[in-house]
């Protein structure tokens, strides 16, 4: 039961004024802000509070204080979404950004995908420069296709970064680790774990794609140097368990009667190769392996016997971007290229980085040795 106690009239007009000039307050505070509607994501509420320094392990001094006191506006335009290191890298621009709106450094995030169609993704980013970001974060599905759209931002005054799958073009800045370092490697190690001969299948990422690309050429820059391995079969597994495994099916098919001695795979999917030596009865733990730095790998290390050796894309490229766009947006002058270190572990370090707690898709590279971004395993998760 509600209980009503008459007030003082000149105290009940007081409270009044106060309450309406409360309302027109909030009410022009909400239109100032312009909304962004999509169908699949929607942009977080801003939250202005004081600016809070932003440590980087670089330079544990350095601050980001916004020009803007209530905090800037990104965005991050993803393309392909469809492996566990692209939704890694969704989760953890998610976490990242909100502890940023928490900190104030932030007003508002916000993050899509358009697939890996590079007209669709250049349509997204015009609509991202419209509603006036003040810094976009892409992995582009075309390292050339999107250059027009990007350069068009940039002379507007939006700062992009581009990481991963990165884009050349006037005024844009690109995070990203060695790709042609990290395909040598991989084949590098394989090629010692052979001692120099064998016959190999290959697994390829996204033919088209500069990660690719830069891959195969480490790797080719190390095959060519032992004639004696032979790349019997090859194809795009697209850092996918499910493509991995129908490519595995259709190579593993192609090579019947021939003695398969290693399997250089630049990422992705090694529990479907796993799995697919296992269905066509070959021993996985008598065939050397290489492939990215998954909860599942280590595993099979670990509890199976595999000899393999993975190496890190670290998905927490995409905070390192964001934090590149902030420093860009405080004055401070940055390289046009920012180089990753590439974390990397064999079988004989699968204890250190199996994580039992989490599915085989986890990416365990997760954060940096120190971790700057204040990334939790159990925060960045994805769910499927």
């Amino acid at each position: 039961m509600n209980n009503f106690h008459p007030m003082p009239i000149k105290k009940y007009l007081t409270k009044l004024i106060m309450l309406i000039s409360l309302s027109i307050s909030i009410v022009m505070t909400g239109c100032s802000t312009p909304n962004m509607a999509s169908a699949a994501t929607t942009e977080q509420s801003p939250q202005l509070t004081a600016s809070v320094p932003a440590v980087r392990e670089s330079d544990p001094v350095a601050t980001v204080t916004p020009v803007n006191p209530k905090g800037y506006r990104i965005a991050f335009s993803n393309s392909y979404i469809g492996n566990h290191w692209r939704a890694e890298t969704v989760k953890i621009f998610e976490v990242y950004t909100k502890k940023l709106i928490e900190k104030g450094i932030l007003a508002s995030a916000f993050v899509s995908s358009s697939g890996n169609d590079s007209v669709a993704q250049a349509n997204e980013i015009k609509y991202l420069i419209k509603m006036g970001y003040d810094a976009i974060i892409v992995n582009a599905a075309s390292p050339t296709s999107l250059v027009e759209v990007l350069e068009e931002a940039t002379r507007q005054g939006i700062v992009i970064v581009t990481f991963d799958n990165t884009v050349e073009a006037e005024g844009v800045y690109n995070v990203n680790t060695d790709q042609v370092e990290y395909g040598r490697m991989l084949a590098q190690w394989l090629a010692d774990a052979l001692d120099g001969e064998g016959n190999i299948l290959r697994i390829n990422g996204i033919t088209g794609t500069t990660v690719s690309r830069d891959r195969g050429i480490g790797i080719d820059s190390v095959l060519k140097n032992y004639p004696g391995i032979q790349v019997v079969e090859q194809g795009d597994g697209k850092w996918d368990n499910s493509a991995t495994a129908t490519l595995m099916s259709q190579l593993l098919s192609n090579s019947e009667g021939i003695v398969i001695d290693g399997i250089l795979n630049e990422g992705g999917g090694e529990s479907a190769v796993y799995e697919s030596l296992i269905s066509h009865g070959l021993s996985p733990e008598n065939i050397p392996m290489t492939g990215e730095m998954s909860n599942g790998f280590f595993r099979h290390m670990l509890n199976d016997g595999v000899i393999g050796f993975a190496v890190g894309q670290p998905p927490y490229m995409v905070a390192e971007s964001v934090d590149i766009a902030l420093r860009v947006l405080a004055g401070e002058k940055v390289p046009k290229m920012n180089r990753m270190d590439i974390p990397y572990a064999s079988y004989k370090e699968a204890l250190v980085y199996y994580h039992p707690e989490q599915s085989d898709s986890f990416l365990v590279a997760y954060t940096n040795r120190t971790n700057t971004y204040g990334l939790e395993a159990s925060e960045i998760a994805p769910k499927y």
